[in-house]
């Protein structure tokens, strides 16, 4: 419905909303990432066919900043470009986190845009009061230049702001 009533640019799919696709004890790897990359191949395929002439509509994917956290998911990032992925947003999940595969991810799908995930929280810096001000505190402007800073220098494409409304004060 998204695809051929609106026109949309692209579409983000958000495999870190729900951490958990798959009983990875029951499935291996391959049948996991072979779900995956069909499934992105789907979406690229929807979007082409519902795209105006000429236009090229975008698909991300957000997923884990780290390789580790990829397995049990079934992402296989050259696996989902090979499909038609063309940008992939590294996310801690909830907090702005410097610490990232950005590197090697880059260096694995090099015709892929690749972003780093920042938010509106981190596990450390000052808590500014308001809702939400227990343990998880606020990002500070120093702590997303640095972000920032880390995935240019790592080969990131750009960054990208998840949940940002949430930065307001409340």
């Amino acid at each position: 419905e998204i695809c051929e009533q609106y026109d949309i640019d692209g579409l983000e799919l958000d495999f870190m909303r729900h951490c958990k696709l798959f009983r990875a004890e029951e499935t291996t790897f391959k049948e996991r990432s072979a779900i995956v990359a069909g499934f992105v191949h789907r979406v690229r395929e929807l979007l082409d066919r519902t795209a105006k002439p000429g236009q090229h509509r975008w698909l991300c994917a957000r997923v884990p900043l780290t390789l580790a956290a990829h397995d049990d998911l079934g992402i296989d990032l050259p696996a989902m470009a090979a499909a038609g992925l063309d940008m992939a947003n590294l996310s801690a999940y909830y907090f702005t986190n410097q610490q990232s595969d950005m590197a090697t991810i880059c260096g694995l799908v090099p015709n892929a845009a690749v972003y780093l995930e920042m938010t509106h929280c981190t596990t450390t810096g000052p808590s500014r009061g308001g809702y939400d001000s227990f343990s998880y505190l606020r990002t500070t402007d120093e702590q997303f230049y640095t972000g920032a800073h880390l995935a240019y220098a790592r080969g990131a494409a750009g960054v990208s702001l998840f949940n940002f409304v949430y930065y307001r004060e409340h």
